[in-house]
């Protein structure tokens, strides 16, 4: 997808940090008129202590011809000041802008993984990769571009003002510094192709380090350490030389600057001896500003420099953003004017801790697929073609079969997260998506890896809850999940602590205990996708022969690469 990181500037950075960014530009051009005025005093000192202003060049010809002592100090003074000041206003202005950046870019992911659409994929590898370098890395371009156009800006109100002390002089200066920019411009598009490599790498490397931690047993026992490895160190090396290569290249924009500037300015003096002998005090006033001028445009030449080492980033995130409507980013974002730079730390709560109860509907929901084709791409083979199924209100369906074979797309066609190429899916009478919004207090859903977090088991039995639930349901759904007597010997019972992910439980306790939380919902659809994954055999058989007990009342999908597991469905598929 082609996206300009122009296009998508205004998602990008939002009101507040644009607002920033155009006082550091502001301070930046204020912070060049410090400098005019500096040239000034100098002009004004020499004349103090006998150098005669011959002639009266530009904005010189406004300086007065006797000035105090007292006045001279008073002005020096002023230019300090207004010095500090301004070069704080840049950097504080780029910094604020920075965070500002980064903070609206992380609500956005963080919006875009909470709130997607159903049929929208959130890979956590690319949430990884965009939150620990994509989006530091763009607040990081933008840093370096409130720092280095101010310079730029600040560069141009210099270069008019050598203008009006010598106009030879600053035309000389300004055919040098012509072929300065033409070298640094080749410099940058040498930059390009190394740093828009440094990004892939990372997500290369990112994507591959979840694919290793998922699989590390099958990694260890098929002996392919080495293998993994020698990717993993790939992604790690060519990272680290793209990054080197398009660093040395940007610090050689500050030191080409610096280093024929000098050679400039010897020819400079000469000609100004030599054939247009300069007045000495605005000769000195001149080579000042010439050398302010050649020190700014070399600091501007590293921040932009950064920049462009950076850019690739920046691009990534306007792609990123551009497949989000405006009222979603204002959604997602609209908590960036919460920012303070003093204050208490930020506590936000949810509007409330539960949700408004919806009304529960009289029936479970009968599926229908109806002439279903599907295929990931648009020439491949389809996974699945013309394919009809029915599933009666309150019957279990069972999706058995080997990994690989179909199971996760089939129970994604039939929850409406995958569309159709062709065919139909209906829920209950109609949509899947809109069933499941309009239901979703009434649907249950267990994974092969439980949710869980940390607090009390009564925590995590409420986690999603619309309602209080009384002691006999908790009861009911405990011993549905064959954890009951289990949750009864613990200390403390329900307020039993436990950490995130579960820690202090098995991993047969974690998955039972994510079933008990469904079961309480009293589902009318209920979902459960490779359930019985870390079982063993006794409590998978009573789970599964307790959870017969539901139909008529629950209508139920069961994904599951045990046959065993699938001994009481209504109807069953064998992918």
């Amino acid at each position: 997808m082609h996206t300009t990181i122009r296009s998508q500037l205004g998602p990008m950075v939002g009101r507040k940090s644009a607002t920033w960014l155009l006082l550091s530009a502001l301070a930046g051009l204020g912070l060049a008129v410090v400098e005019v005025q500096l040239s000034v005093f100098i002009q004004l000192f020499l004349h103090s202590i006998g150098i005669p202003i011959q002639v009266d060049p530009g904005v010189f010809s406004l300086l007065p011809r006797s000035t105090s002592l007292n006045g001279l100090l008073g002005l020096l003074v002023a230019i300090g000041v207004g010095r500090a000041t301004f070069q704080l206003l840049v950097s504080q202005s780029a910094s604020i802008a920075q965070e500002s950046i980064s903070a609206r870019l992380r609500l956005i992911a963080l919006h875009d993984l909470l709130y997607s659409p159903h049929n929208r994929y959130v890979s956590a590898a690319a949430t990884h990769t965009r939150l620990g370098e994509i989006f530091p890395r763009t607040s990081q371009f933008f840093y370096h571009l409130a720092q280095g156009i101010p310079l730029l800006l600040g560069a141009g109100v210099i270069t008019l003002t050598l203008f009006t002390v010598s106009f030879y002089s600053a035309c000389l200066s300004v055919a040098g510094l012509f072929f300065l920019a033409g070298l640094l411009w080749i410099l940058n598009s040498h930059i390009r192709p190394y740093a828009n490599r440094v990004p892939q790498e990372q997500e290369g490397l990112l994507t591959g380090v979840e694919r290793v931690a998922r699989n590390w047993l099958l990694v260890r026992i098929l002996r392919t350490q080495n293998r993994e490895f020698a990717q993993l160190s790939n992604n790690i090396l060519n990272y680290a030389s793209h990054a080197i290569r398009a660093q040395i290249l940007a610090a050689s924009g500050v030191f080409i600057p610096q280093m024929l500037g000098v050679c400039l300015l010897v020819g400079i003096l000469l000609v100004n001896l030599t054939v247009l002998h300069t007045p000495a005090a605005q000769l000195v006033a001149f080579l000042y500003l010439f050398l302010r001028l050649v020190q700014t445009l070399s600091q501007s030449a590293a921040f932009l420099g950064v920049a462009a080492v950076l850019r690739p980033n920046a691009r990534l995130t306007a792609q990123y953003l551009a497949t989000f409507s405006g009222e979603t980013i204002q959604r997602a974002t609209r908590l960036t004017g919460e920012i303070r730079a003093v204050g208490g730390k930020h506590i936000l709560t949810s509007s409330a801790d539960m949700c408004t109860p919806q009304a529960r509907p009289h029936t479970p929901p009968a599926i229908d697929l109806h002439d279903l084709t599907f295929r990931y791409q648009a020439n491949g083979n389809p996974i699945f073609q013309a394919f009809q199924l029915h599933v009666p209100a309150g019957q279990q369906l069972g999706i058995v079969g080997e990994s690989g074979k179909g199971k996760s797309t089939l129970l994604a066609l039939i929850l409406g997260i995958l569309p159709p190429e062709t065919g139909s899916v209906t829920m209950g009478g109609g949509s899947a998506e809109t069933y499941l919004h309009t239901y979703t207090d009434f649907v249950g859903f267990v994974g092969a890896e439980p949710f869980l977090i940390a607090g009390t088991i009564a925590d995590n039995l409420n986690y999603g809850a619309s309602r209080a639930y009384t002691p006999d349901e908790y009861r009911d759904a405990l011993h549905r999940a064959s954890l009951l007597s289990l949750i009864e010997n613990l200390p403390k019972g329900l307020e039993y602590v436990i950490q995130e992910n579960g820690e202090g439980l098995s991993a047969g306790q974690k998955q039972r205990l994510a079933l008990a939380r469904a079961l309480l919902r009293q589902p009318l659809l209920l979902i459960l996708d490779e359930f019985t994954a870390n079982l063993d055999a006794t409590t998978e058989r009573e789970i599964v022969t307790s959870l017969a007990t539901l139909k008529g009342s629950c209508t139920m999908l069961l994904v599951s690469h045990r046959p065993e597991a699938l001994a009481y469905t209504d109807v069953r598929i064998e992918l």
